[in-house]
């Protein structure tokens, strides 16, 4: 590997901005960091934006940028992992929709999304 393994970009927005609404956050990343079929990005939003209580899916952005079959799945209240099933590139930008996030209860800004991990389908770090 001759990159450092971190995201170059990532750029979050909740497609409404009512206030504890459950809706869609549009992401996109830019990785240097090569990704390839079934590996995934884990992303813990802050203590202010939340999951439904149905549960969150995901889908590839129209048209596709990067990947374009996807899945993820809440792995705590402020958790989520991303899986890449079908990865259109390896290098660039990606860019996906999140179903089911609940936005911060008031107008103040919620922070930042940390600890970003990308990691192999067998739970390797990349």
């Amino acid at each position: 590997m001759t990159n450092v393994n971190t995201l170059k970009a990532m750029d979050v927005q909740a497609l409404s901005q009512i206030n504890g609404a459950i809706t869609d956050y549009m992401i996109e990343i830019e990785s240097d960091v090569e990704l390839k079929d079934r590996d995934r990005i884990l992303i813990t939003t802050p203590k202010t934006v939340g999951f439904s209580t149905k549960g969150i899916t995901c889908d590839a952005a129209v048209p596709p940028i990067g990947v374009s079959e996807i899945s993820c799945e809440s792995i705590d209240e402020y958790s989520l992992a991303v899986n890449f099933k079908k990865v259109d590139q390896n290098l660039g930008n990606f860019k996906f929709i999140v179903h089911g996030m609940k936005n911060p209860p008031n107008f103040r800004r919620s922070g930042l999304f940390t600890n970003i991990f990308m990691q192999t389908f067998d739970y390797y770090s990349i």
